[in-house]
């Protein structure tokens, strides 16, 4: 299976991080995917609308309801097979929030996304802001 690299999906450490190890191999961890919106075009269109200023359409409920993204076909099937194929175990799929929960080793997952995780040393705890406290 070809890897593509995702545009904007790279990430750098937060400012005065400094890397203290290698990432365990065999330590377990939990990713969660989001998986892109069925309806792209329409979605990229709305968000367009929104930032000319233009008063925005209305938004149906009954075509946004959880219930009818779960009846949308699954984009999440071709992750599910590619988590299957690197022996990584999904724990939940959920078709209205577009998500994917994944389960393996960093050896696995390092192998799958073809990255380094690492542990990583802060001075001070962060905020989920990325201000300090």
């Amino acid at each position: 299976m070809d890897k593509i690299t995702l545009q904007g999906s790279e990430r750098a450490a937060l400012p005065a991080a400094h890397r203290m190890s290698g990432a365990d191999p065999s330590e377990q961890i939990r990713v969660t995917i989001l998986v892109r919106r069925h309806a792209r075009e329409d979605f990229h269109n709305r968000v367009a609308a929104l930032g000319s200023g233009k008063p925005a359409a209305a938004i149906s409920r009954a075509r946004n309801s959880p219930h009818a993204m779960a009846r949308a076909p699954p984009t999440s099937r071709p992750c599910a097979r590619f988590a299957d194929s690197h022996s990584l175990a999904v724990l939940e799929e959920h078709a209205a929030r577009r998500s994917l929960r994944l389960a393996g080793s960093v050896a696995q997952f390092s192998e799958a996304f073809d990255v380094q995780l690492h542990r990583m040393s802060y001075p001070e705890a962060l905020t989920a802001a990325g201000s300090a406290r």
